[in-house]
């Protein structure tokens, strides 16, 4: 059994996924991200008793790695470090949970898709995705073009400045429950075989300390 975990995107998700299908076989989502992580690893414990998995049946665990606020991953990451490095030590492995979700979406719908996410400021990264290809990038709200008119398009939760130009393309905003259940089918439809590297942080900006500090030294040599 798989244990896949992200907080890059809004929320908490929690899944139980079966190792050689990627079948989910339970989870939990915690909306409120900040609160419920002081009690994420009563969480864990509850999502493994009810399903009568124990830690030494985890045969691996996954943590979305980002894009994402720097708050948000840290949680995440931070948390599955600390969990995989107990008894037994369970081998862990970083995901993109915008990446997968592009590409889940993208061989479901046998189309191309674009998944944005937004940051402070109508900025944001975009995953477009293509069969079993997918790129990410940062993007800058702006008018759309007729280059997307030929792409689905999805928004983690309601992008205000995106729906605002969608009158000709087909915006889709996933959102709460939906967005848990392709979340979770997406991270596990990717873990099988996947070589299992560290997850490495892909913050969406810098932490407030580090823009700071990045400032102060700037201001040093003006």
């Amino acid at each position: 059994m798989i244990l896949l975990l992200d907080t890059s995107l809004p929320g908490i998700t929690l899944g139980l996924a079966e190792e050689a299908s990627g079948r989910v076989v339970d989870h939990l989502y915690l909306a409120d991200q900040r609160t419920a992580a002081r009690g994420l690893s009563q969480e864990v414990e509850l999502l493994l008793g009810r399903n009568g998995v124990s830690r030494s049946q985890l045969s691996h665990i996954f943590v979305g790695e980002g894009p994402g606020s720097f708050t948000g991953l840290r949680i995440g990451i931070a948390w599955a470090l600390g969990f995989s490095a107990g008894m037994p030590v369970i081998p862990i492995g970083g995901i993109s949970a915008l990446e997968a979700l592009a590409l889940w979406l993208a061989q479901e719908k046998r189309h191309k898709v674009a998944v944005f996410l937004e940051n402070k400021g109508n900025t944001g990264y975009v995953s477009l995705a293509e069969g079993d290809h997918v790129t990410t990038q940062a993007w800058e709200v702006g008018p759309l073009g007729p280059t997307w008119a030929s792409v689905d398009l999805y928004q983690v939760e309601t992008w205000q400045t995106l729906q605002a130009d969608s009158g000709e393309y087909n915006v889709i905003s996933l959102t709460g429950e939906a967005l848990t259940m392709l979340l979770l089918q997406a991270m596990a439809r990717y873990t099988p075989g996947k070589t299992h590297r560290p997850p490495e942080a892909r913050y969406l900006r810098k932490s407030t300390a580090e823009e700071n500090l990045a400032l102060s030294k700037k201001e040093e040599y003006v």
